[in-house]
């Protein structure tokens, strides 16, 4: 996503744009940071870049650069950190019961912390996407095709994991 000058618009890596003119890209990364990664960024967005990247620790890879002119913020954008830490506010050991004792007050339910059945079951919706990704040239082999059974291997234990 390109956001110079306030709009969106999608472009792939080989668009045939001069990066060194023009207004600064102004680009968030919120993906692991991989040596891929790293390089498909520094060909689509080049020098003229200003980067933010979400970076917890989970989201950088031992080994690989990340740009000294990189913005870092060791936020999660998503996953399951974000929703333990929501969960921890009603669970945890210094402030569950207050929130239980409240909670109860007003009438209000406190979440279970479970697995969502809606998010599995949707989940194997994205076997739509990953025929596709199979499909392109530059998913034929390497990391690419890697990812695709990483991804379709995930996707599997997600949607048969048990609440229980």
């Amino acid at each position: 996503m390109d956001l110079a000058n306030g709009s969106a618009q999608k472009m792939e890596c080989g668009d045939d744009i001069e990066r060194s003119r023009g207004p600064k890209r102004q680009v968030f990364c919120s993906h692991q940071h991989t040596h891929l990664s790293f390089e498909r960024r520094m060909a689509y967005h080049g020098p003229n870049a200003i980067v933010k990247a979400s970076l917890p620790p989970f989201n950088e890879v031992p080994g690989v650069p990340i740009a000294d002119d990189v913005v870092k913020f060791a936020v999660p954008v998503f996953g399951p950190n974000i929703l333990n830490s929501i969960m921890e506010i009603f669970l945890g050991p210094a402030t569950a019961s207050h929130f239980r004792t409240l909670a109860e007050e007003l009438g209000v339910p406190i979440p279970p912390y479970a697995l969502s059945g809606f998010l599995q079951k949707k989940v194997k919706k994205t076997d739509i996407l990953l025929e596709i990704a199979r499909k392109r040239p530059d998913c034929e082999e390497g990391p690419n095709a890697d990812a695709i059974v990483k991804c379709e291997r995930w996707v599997d234990a997600f949607h048969n994991l048990k609440s229980d």
